[in-house]
């Protein structure tokens, strides 16, 4: 437990200082307190006893990116999505076909139920019409 709490110290630590150094503008104290044996550091003073922690920012490892200028990035030509236009319209066309023929299935099924038919192939079509609306639905037919 005491190893957790003090990783969490020296993570806290890390943080606060890193946090300090890149703030340029406004430079706030760090403070460094002891309590039960754990040291800490914080933005406030924690009690009585904390001292202010300096902080050497020579030893802090930091990265300034180069500026780009605006004229030197390179304009990226806008991709042409002819194969992707041209894929989304098969694919279109061929939801379009599923839809009609289940549809033309199930109005072939519908008509048959109309006209005279035996007890048993009375069961064949209604399971099949089951079968047609269940595959319009998960087709997405309208």
């Amino acid at each position: 437990m005491h190893a957790l709490a003090c990783a969490c110290s020296v993570l806290l630590a890390c943080t606060v200082c890193l946090m300090s150094a890149r703030a340029e503008t406004s430079a706030r104290a760090i403070y460094r307190c002891e309590a039960g044996g754990v040291l800490t550091f914080s933005d406030r003073p924690c009690d009585s006893n904390a001292t202010v922690h300096e902080l050497d920012a020579g030893t802090l490892n930091t990265f300034e990116p180069t500026p780009v200028q605006p004229s030197a990035r390179r304009a990226v030509p806008a991709r042409k999505s002819t194969k992707k236009a041209a894929g989304a319209a098969m694919a279109a066309d061929k939801h379009k076909q599923t839809c009609e023929r289940l549809a033309q299935g199930l109005k072939d099924i519908r008509a048959k139920q109309r006209s005279g038919y035996k007890a048993s192939e009375g069961e064949r079509l209604k399971a099949r019409e089951t079968k047609l609306k269940s595959q319009l639905r998960t087709a997405r037919c309208g």
